[in-house]
């Protein structure tokens, strides 16, 4: 679409000064419910928001899924009529042609439902999408499609460090794309950049394990480090809470480099 789900401040005193018109044109309806006619639709043309139980009390963009793509990505139907296509912030689904895309989808057309779909704090991307929290029947999507193991936490635009944790869980309990063999579970983002994931591993080889920059993904979180690389029990919690145990947790406990983290050490 393209549009930002935000009218402007000028937009919204326009409809402000119009407040007169309308009581003239409707004499009979209270001031406070003309300001309430003017006001609710906060989203871009088309993108209405509302608080109803499918937003849990929130103001979001309300409307039934019509189409899945993947397991992070759906086509909403809105009252009005029109479409969005919703991209699930924070997570990132197995892409069509990687092992488990089939059920990562499912899992999402099973959460999604044929009720109301809500997405809270939407935005729209450079690609037209309302990437936001989505929810359906009383359900945090994103987070139960990590949990459950059909989707990563994605770190590249990751601001809950807690969907990290939560990837760990499903990892150490063999949770859905987690059941596959190692060589099998690539990140999407690693299986679209290639590149990225050898330049990673290069900057492992060298030590240079730098800190994530924002909006690039974090190269130490696809170099997989060992515990040998760490310095501190601190670096090594920082690292599990970042870019997940690959490395720092063989047993997927939750818990890093147990060695150089016990009382004793």
């Amino acid at each position: 679409m393209g549009r930002t789900d935000h009218f402007t401040l000028d937009t919204q005193l326009h409809r402000v000064r119009r407040l007169p018109q309308l009581s003239r044109l409707f004499p009979h309806v209270p001031l406070v419910i003309c300001l309430t006619m003017l006001l609710v639709s906060c989203g871009g043309e088309g993108d209405v928001q509302n608080v109803s139980a499918a937003c849990g009390g929130f103001p979001g963009i309300t409307g039934r899924a019509s189409k899945i793509s993947d397991g992070d990505t759906f086509r909403l139907s809105q009252s009005n009529g029109r479409f969005v296509t919703v991209r699930l912030d924070q997570i990132d689904a197995p892409e069509k042609t990687q092992p488990w895309a089939k059920k990562s989808r499912q899992k999402l057309a099973e959460l999604l439902g044929t009720g109301e779909v809500c997405v809270v704090g939407g935005k729209h991307d450079k690609y037209g999408r309302l990437v936001g929290e989505v929810r359906a029947n009383g359900v945090q999507v994103n987070r139960e499609m990590v949990q459950s193991g059909s989707a990563w936490a994605y770190r590249q635009y990751l601001r809950d460090p807690s969907l990290v944790q939560l990837e760990a869980q499903a990892r150490s309990e063999k949770r859905g794309l987690w059941s596959m063999p190692p060589a099998q579970n690539i990140p999407p983002w690693e299986f679209r950049h290639p590149e990225l994931a050898s330049k990673a591993e290069t900057a492992q080889h060298h030590g240079l394990l730098g800190l994530p920059v924002h909006g690039h993904l974090a190269p130490e979180c696809s170099a997989k480090p060992s515990c040998r690389q760490m310095n501190s029990c601190d670096e090594a919690k920082g690292w599990l809470a970042k870019c997940g145990g690959q490395g720092i947790d063989g047993d997927g406990d939750g818990k890093p480099c147990e060695k150089l983290c016990s009382p004793a050490s």
